[in-house]
């Protein structure tokens, strides 16, 4: 699940099998999008900082890689 936290406050997302996701009608402004995913009893988790979002326009290309967290 994606998780954009930003001047906002914070949101979430689910990511489709492709792991793309869509947020809309999201405040202009700097995000952090975290994410994780539970698979086969172990947690793993990702964190991209500095998403700008500006209005009027798609912000696309964020990409959060995921690690199994330790």
């Amino acid at each position: 699940y994606p998780h954009p936290n930003g001047p906002a406050g914070a949101s979430w997302a689910q990511a489709g099998a492709d792991g793309k996701f869509s947020l809309r009608e999201v405040p202009a402004g700097t995000y952090t999008v975290s994410a994780n995913k539970e698979a086969d009893g172990k947690d793993y988790q990702g964190i991209t900082e500095n998403v700008a979002v500006t209005t009027g326009s798609n912000t696309g290309g964020v990409e959060v890689v995921l690690q199994l967290k330790e």
